[in-house]
């Protein structure tokens, strides 16, 4: 990747970063007051307490992500400054296309790369829960293993209604 375009990704970086620090900022600094408002307040319903709980959880979250993001960002911006090969795929070499580094500024990968990459993760993903269901289903008895316990008997699902009297021993042919 050339300078101006190192250059002009770092301006980009540099502006997301601050727009990030105020957002951060401005959630810490609501954060505080919304508790210092409402720290003293023992009146309050379950109602208000939960819908509290839910906002101060919520405003956490928010918190939380943007200071994900501005973790990444700041890795993303000292790989940028201090790594020549930025720009290129991390596993073929390959110069990953501008557009692709503009919409995702931390890729590492070009598509084809990424393609592949998800597809060999998807495939783990189901094995897991392939073996995950093999393990299970060989914990479970078969449905055979249990059939000679049943003290009741087996109800034919074609028929529409069962009579009580079809239920009782059957009755021995009657000499007559």
């Amino acid at each position: 990747m050339d300078e101006d375009t190192r250059k002009m990704f770092l301006a980009r970086l540099s502006a997301r970063k601050a727009e990030l620090d105020r957002a951060l900022d401005s959630l810490q600094r609501n954060q505080r007051d919304y508790n210092d408002r409402f720290s003293g307040d023992n009146n309050m319903d379950e109602s208000d307490q939960a819908h509290r709980e839910i906002s101060v959880v919520n405003n956490y979250r928010l918190i939380e992500r943007r200071m994900s993001e501005l973790q990444k960002i700041t890795r993303l911006m000292r790989r940028i400054s201090e790594n020549k090969s930025f720009g290129e795929c991390e596993d073929c070499g390959e110069t990953i296309p501008l557009d692709r580094l503009l919409l995702v500024p931390g890729a590492g990968l070009c598509v084809e790369c990424q393609r592949e990459s998800e597809k060999a993760e998807h495939i783990r993903y189901m094995v897991n829960i392939s073996a995950a269901y093999r393990r299970r289903h060989d914990m479970e008895p078969e449905f055979g293993d249990f059939d000679d316990d049943l003290d009741f008997p087996l109800i034919d699902p074609d028929l529409e209604m069962v009579s009580p009297s079809e239920f009782d021993e059957p009755e021995s042919p009657s000499a007559g």
